[in-house]
This record gives structure tokens, C-alpha cells and sequence, in this order.
């Protein structure tokens, strides 16, 4: 049927300008197909002849682009003269080149014209959508006056009460508005038009049969979580089942005097749902928090992070106490140099000896390990505690195994060993870190609770003896305690016995 080449043409200063050529065998016109001209212009060791690519050139790809836009032209109207049945001859190459450059000049236009009209629609569409919106809110005010008259109060459902008892209850930490909120979400989808006035035994049980069976588990971002078989992971572990029951009794309770409900019943009722969620703690040995202090950073945000956790490994207080921790908190008390600071969970105040390893993880970030805006570092969000540790502990080759841990979804135990344990290294390890070194090493329970201010400690605190809060107990231990001289100086280090 015929070939493309690529023919240069000689120009007076020694360059070759790059066209496509047509030729036909059995061509009958006596002027052949003419070339089409690309418009690149290069010097003889610049092209490939045999492939009419650029070559040698810094601008060789925009270069072969131009000469690809041709060639492709040209191969689309050889082939629109295959699908009209005709051979490539020049005079029927001609009429389609005309035409696709024509058809290519139309497009140049109306596109533009186009996407002005339909943004035009988009517009009036807009429009329209917010006419509908006001339609469904007249329609809603109307179905609200019918329900009236009815005897159906819209305010009565318990979506709209979850709401009200968070704006009646302003001092409600982060972590009980967000169970309030997914107890209101977990509703919605369950069931919509719950009213205050239906929690009753049966309500309570059908919810938690829906949260253990049916809810669907999602991701941060909203999605729900898949299995291996791409089917969606449903049922809620026991803990956060009986988390939001629990949120829904309190808010069901809060409205009972106002209402006049009946609560009795409901305070009777039980979940029936085991309280263990997970029969492994997670937290370091001894050996494992040694490795830790001593392992190795590489960035300015590891190495406060890996500080920090270490200052609360060794310290047992809570993150939002840890990282308001200052120099003025220091006090030497009896000989022993001691954090004393007033808890912001329990309102109390605690005071902790300082350890040796505590003291020079604060010293070595001058007292304050809260995120500086100016400097661009420290302390700012749990999570990254967590996410710099794990990154740190696997480079460091600590906890790099996985532990297995027991999860209870409707009373039903499933062992889950998925996850390394450096990656449940998170903040709040670190207390519990403390807590079980002291405890493994035959610290008195009483001066734990003491230390950490852990009420959960009280029912181990029955099987034990009245203890108190010295520095004798530490170092019994094992904790590593500093000598001082002054506040804030370490002077030496000893072991107290």
C-alpha cells in the first residue's frame, strides 16, 4: 500500500529541516504525495534517518513530539482511506489532511465555547439545588407541624439529645466527646428515628447485638476496613461496645429527671459482654528500655521524641502531664529531687523522684519538651510519639517480633498476631512501662499508686500492706537515682538501697 519515510531537506547553512513522506507503489498521480513539513530544524548528526528520531539534544523530546504530530496525522488519514476503501493516493490524502486540519481548527474553538456554556449549567444547576433545599426545608417545617398535631415530637429522638448533652456539658474531655459523637453516628446508622422515650432492656440488647454482629468497622478515613477476601470486617470489639452503651445509658440518664423516665430497669441492665479487651499489656522490660534510652536518632524530632518517652518510662506520668513538666516543678524534698506536679486528669497532685535517666532526657531539652513554633520541633500529639518510636525501634532492631494479643468480639476470644510489637509502642506505654518494671522488680504497690496517681491500682492495693512514697522503694527497683548538689545539677549517680 505504500511507506513513510522521513526525507530532510538541505538548507543553505548546513542544516536539515524534518518532513514525512508518503510514497505509494502503485501511485497513477504523476506529483506524488507532498511531504508535510514538521518544522524542526537540526544538524545532520542530530536524527536518525531510519526512525526520524532527534538525538544528541537537549530539547530532543519537544523536538520529537513535533515530528511525532505529523507522522501521526499522516498515518490518520492513510488510514481514513483505508476505511473509505480508497488507495492512499496524494489527491485522497490531500482531502482528508484538509479535512483534519479543519475538523482540528473547529475544535480549537468550540471547546473553549463549550466548557464556557456548560459552566454556564453548572451555574443554574446550583441555582436550582439551593431552590430544592429551601422546598425540603418548608417541606420539614410542615411535617414537623403535622407531628405536632399528631403528638410525634421531633426533638424527642435520641440523635438530637446525644447533641444537647454535649452542649450542656462544656468540660468534657477530647476522648468522651468523641465516644459521645460515635454513639450518635452508630445510632444514625442503626437506627435513625430512635427515640429518648424507646431505651428500654430490649433496645440495649438489639444495639449491642448490632454494634458485637453487624457495624461495620472503618478506617480513619471513613472507609470501611476489608478482610483478605475483600469483604467488609464487621463487629466491634467488647471494649468499645461497652464503651458506647455506656455513653448511652449516661445520656438516656441525664434527661430521665427532667422527663420523668423510668430508670430503674435500665440501670439493672448488663451487657453481658466480658470486660477484658486484650489479655496482653503492652509495655518494655527492663532490658527493652535500656535498649531504648541507648539506641540512636538521626533526626532532631527523634531524638526529643525517644527523651521524652524515656522521661516518661522512668516517671509514670500521663502525656498531658509529662509534656507540661518545667524546670519550676523541681523541688528537692527530703534529700530527693522530685517532680511535683498536679495531675490534670485527677486533679491531684503527685510527686516523683527523679531518676537519673528522667533527669538528663529533661536537662538535655533544657526543661520543656512542648512543640515550639518558632523552633519547629518537640512534643506535639500522642501519635507521633508512637510513629517516631516504632520508626526508631525498627532501625534499633528492638521488640522487631510479633506479640500476639486475645480481642473479644461478642464474648468470642480471637488471637491477633498481626503486629510487631514496636508497633504498639505508643505514649502511653510508657506509664505502664513503669508501672510493671517497678512492679516486676517488687516495688510496693502503694508506692506506685502514690507515684502514678493509677486508681485502677486499688483492688491490687487490697492484697498489700499501707506502703508510702520514698526514694527507698525506687531504688529498690532498680531505678538509677542521681546524687545532687543543687536542683537540675547531677553531680553522680547512685543506686539507692
Amino acid at each position: 500500500m505504500g511507506k513513510i519515510t522521513f526525507k530532510p531537506r538541505n538548507n543553505a547553512n548546513g542544516t536539515l529541516g524534518v518532513s514525512v513522506n508518503h510514497s505509494h507503489k502503485a501511485q497513477l498521480d504523476p506529483v506524488p504525495f507532498q511531504r508535510k513539513v514538521s518544522g524542526v530544524t537540526v544538524l545532520p548528526t542530530e536524527i536518525n534517518l531510519a526512525t526520524g528520531r532527534i538525538i544528541e539534544r537537549k530539547d530532543a523530546a519537544s523536538l520529537n513530539e513535533k515530528v511525532q504530530r505529523v507522522l501521526s496525522d499522516v498515518e490518520y488519514c492513510i488510514a481514513k482511506c483505508k476505511e473509505k476503501g480508497v488507495e492512499p493516493f496524494k489527491k485522497h490524502l490531500d482531502a482528508e489532511w484538509e479535512t483534519l486540519q479543519h475538523l482540528r481548527a473547529i475544535r480549537e474553538t468550540t471547546v473553549p465555547q463549550a466548557r464556557n456554556i456548560l459552566g454556564r449549567i453548572v451555574d443554574v444547576l446550583y441555582v436550582e439545588l439551593a431552590e430544592l433545599r429551601e422546598k425540603v426545608r418548608q417541606k420539614e417545617i410542615e411535617i414537623e407541624i403535622e407531628e405536632e398535631k399528631l403528638g410525634i415530637n421531633t426533638n424527642k429522638l435520641f440523635t438530637t439529645h446525644i447533641d444537647l448533652f454535649l452542649k450542656e456539658n462544656k468540660i468534657l474531655k477530647k476522648n468522651s466527646i468523641k465516644n459521645y459523637t460515635g454513639l450518635r453516628d452508630a445510632v444514625k446508622e442503626w437506627k435513625p428515628t430512635l427515640n429518648i422515650t424507646d431505651i428500654n432492656k430490649k433496645t440495649l440488647n438489639d444495639f449491642r447485638d448490632w454494634l458485637t454482629t453487624e457495624k461495620k468497622i472503618l478506617s480513619r478515613n471513613g472507609n470501611p476496613l476489608k478482610d483478605d477476601d475483600g469483604n467488609p470486617i464487621l463487629g466491634l470489639r467488647n471494649s468499645s461496645v461497652r464503651e458506647l452503651l455506656q455513653k448511652m445509658k449516661i445520656v438516656y440518664y441525664a434527661f430521665a429527671d427532667k422527663f420523668g423516665y423510668d430508670i430503674s430497669t435500665v440501670k439493672k441492665w448488663k451487657s453481658g459482654l466480658k470486660k477484658l479487651a486484650n489479655d496482653k499489656v503492652v509495655f518494655l522490660s527492663k532490658e527493652e528500655l535500656q535498649a531504648v534510652t541507648n539506641m540512636e536518632y538521626e533526626t532532631d524530632q527523634e531524638r526529643i521524641h525517644k527523651d521524652f518517652y524515656v522521661f516518661m518510662a522512668n516517671t509514670g506520668l500521663r502525656f498531658i502531664d509529662a509534656v507540661r513538666v518545667r524546670k519550676h516543678h523541681l523541688e528537692m524534698i527530703d534529700g530527693t529531687l522530685k517532680i511535683k506536679i498536679l495531675q490534670q486528669k485527677t486533679t491531684k497532685p503527685v510527686e516523683i523522684p527523679l531518676t537519673a535517666d528522667a533527669l538528663r532526657a529533661l536537662e538535655s531539652h533544657n526543661y520543656n519538651f512542648e512543640f515550639s513554633e518558632e523552633a519547629g520541633k518537640g512534643i506535639k500529639y500522642t501519635a507521633q510519639v508512637g510513629y517516631y518510636m516504632n520508626r526508631m525501634m525498627e532501625r534499633a532492631n528492638i521488640c522487631n517480633y510479633k506479640l500476639v494479643r486475645t480481642n473479644f468480639k461478642n464474648n468470642i476470644a480471637k488471637e491477633d498476631g498481626s503486629k510487631m510489637k514496636r508497633e504498639l509502642i505508643l505514649s502511653h506505654t510508657a506509664r505502664k512501662t513503669f508501672i510493671n518494671v517497678s512492679l516486676k522488680s517488687g516495688m510496693d504497690i502503694t508506692a506506685i499508686r502514690k507515684i502514678v496517681g493509677h486508681s485502677e491500682l486499688n483492688m491490687i492495693m487490697e492484697y498489700y500492706g499501707d506502703g508510702s512514697l520514698n526514694t527507698e522503694e525506687m531504688g529498690k527497683a532498680g531505678w538509677e537515682m542521681p546524687n545532687h548538689t543543687v536542683v537540675g545539677t547531677v553531680t553522680g549517680t547512685m543506686k539507692i538501697a
